[in-house]
């Protein structure tokens, strides 16, 4: 299921010839072919979309943002919330960031990035979710293409000159947290949340190292926002009350 064949065999990668001179040809093809066009990475959803079924959508019924209650749908589907001046994005019902979940948003926000281009407006986004799924299903559907697309796409409406505002308020879980938060041109953290790129039982096998209190106190592997903070990765850790500022302000 993941080795190079299983990949290319479910149509999800081209194999490279296992030689130095091929691999720097095919790099330098994709450079020369690269584009940051919407009409080009609409093409790649509209190709992921083949991958997905059942959709993901929002409820009829759902709430409005908790911390942002004045905020009112963007989309019908409800992937974006409006505010004054800014959009946010909804967390998914399990908090995993999966496959249908991550196609639907991308959707969203490239419709909406050529809104606002055609418009001249700027938009402020906020995200947070607990981990990418894990599953079989998530496999087979190849979701790290999905999870790099998705970068792709923040990339994108960062260049488009959107200020994209992160905010971590629980846990920032592996391949979920790179593609999102770490995305933000700014990124703001509750006191309390924490960053956890690998489990204390993993880094344990693979270090050979007792982690039960270096996932408190070490400054690299230590799982509180506060060593991420120190080493320059937090914009600044805020509480709740200073949140509608962040992300409705100048």
């Amino acid at each position: 299921m993941f080795g190079a064949d299983a990949r290319a065999a479910g149509g999800n990668v081209d194999l490279v010839v296992d030689d130095l001179d091929a691999i720097r040809a095919w790099v330098r093809m994709s450079a020369k072919t690269r584009s940051r066009s919407t009409s080009t990475f609409g093409s790649c959803t509209r190709q992921l979309a083949t991958r997905i079924l059942p959709p993901w959508r929002v409820a009829d019924d759902a709430p409005p943002l908790s911390e942002f209650p004045a905020m009112r749908r963007d989309d019908a589907a409800g992937w974006l919330w409006r505010g004054s001046n800014a959009l946010a994005t909804r967390t998914p019902r399990d908090g995993a960031f999966g496959v249908s979940f991550a196609h639907g948003l991308d959707s969203a926000l490239l419709c909406t990035a050529r809104r606002l281009a055609s418009r001249g407006e700027n938009a402020r986004r906020r995200r947070g979710f607990q981990g990418h799924e894990v599953s079989r299903r998530a496999e087979m559907q190849f979701i790290s293409r999905f999870l790099a697309h998705h970068a792709a796409v923040l990339s994108l409406v960062r260049a488009r000159g959107h200020r994209v505002v992160g905010l971590l308020a629980g846990t920032g879980h592996s391949a979920a947290f790179f593609v999102n938060a770490l995305q933000a041109t700014e990124l703001y953290a509750l006191p309390a949340a924490r960053v956890v790129a690998m489990e204390p039982s993993a880094i344990g096998r693979v270090t050979g190292l007792r982690v039960a209190a270096m996932i408190e106190d070490d400054p690299l592997l230590g799982q509180p926002v506060r060593h991420l903070a120190a080493l320059g990765g937090i914009t600044a850790i805020v509480d709740l009350r200073t949140l509608p500022s962040l992300f409705e302000g100048s």
